[in-house]
């Protein structure tokens, strides 16, 4: 029974001090304020400290542009759900595209382990991406 008490406590040591490196957070690397940055199918235009400027880029879709809020946590960057966390709204309210959920870390010349999930107007357009990487087009 000693021994048993013994490996549980290794146990929860070793799980405690891995979530510590999990939920550390990123130290900020760059400010992304005027800068643009592109994937294959949306283009992030930081106009400010709070508004994110974006734009489909297909050339049947280019018309689908819009704003949206942002905020960081460290480098960790996180495009706001317009409709609230979590929150999917019927397809016949949506009038403006938004994205539903946006992650990403800032870096000087990229936006690294980006996921993300799109909605165009009336949810006839969706764009939705795991790991991908958003790449510095026009520097401020």
């Amino acid at each position: 029974m000693k021994y048993v008490y013994y490996i549980i406590t290794i146990l929860l040591y070793c799980f405690t001090s891995c979530s510590k490196e999990e939920n550390e957070s990123y130290e900020p690397i760059y400010s992304p304020i005027g800068n643009t940055y592109e994937t294959g199918s949306l283009s992030l235009y930081f106009e400010s400290a709070d508004t994110v400027s974006f734009q489909c880029l297909d050339p049947w879709l280019e018309n689908i542009k819009g704003k949206a809020a942002y905020r960081f946590n460290g480098a960790l960057l996180y495009i706001k759900n317009p409709y609230g966390y979590g929150v999917r709204p019927n397809p016949e309210e949506v009038n403006n595209p938004y994205f539903f959920n946006f992650w990403g870390i800032v870096k000087k010349d990229r936006i690294d382990n980006v996921s993300y999930l799109f909605i165009g107007p009336n949810e006839r357009q969706q764009f939705m991406s795991g790991n991908c990487t958003f790449y510095l087009i026009k520097d401020k």
